[in-house]
């Protein structure tokens, strides 16, 4: 199993995550952040395998005020480079 890194370079993708404010790009910019059965279809990993490795810091999240993780586009497209070894490639 491929290990996973932090830093991730913005790529483009599908949203279906909510919006928020970015820490990237312009003011006007938005961050993506998905929901972790999202993320579990993109890496194609369990549910349980997301949560874990976001508690690891192997993946950025950020706790809602409800207690559900999000998980910034950035941050998931990242693991997904480290996973199918694309790292430095850009698309």
């Amino acid at each position: 199993m491929a290990t996973v890194d932090d830093h991730v370079a913005k790529t483009s993708g599908q949203s279906n995550g909510t919006r928020r404010p970015g820490r990237r790009g312009g003011p006007d910019d938005a961050e993506v952040l998905l929901r972790t059965a999202e993320v579990a279809r993109k890496l194609q990993v369990s549910t349980r395998t997301v949560l874990a490795w976001a508690q690891a810091g192997k993946l950025p999240s950020v706790l809602t005020p409800g207690g559900h993780r999000r998980y910034p586009q950035w941050g998931v497209d990242e693991v997904l480079r480290a996973m199918t070894g694309t790292e430095g490639y850009e698309a």
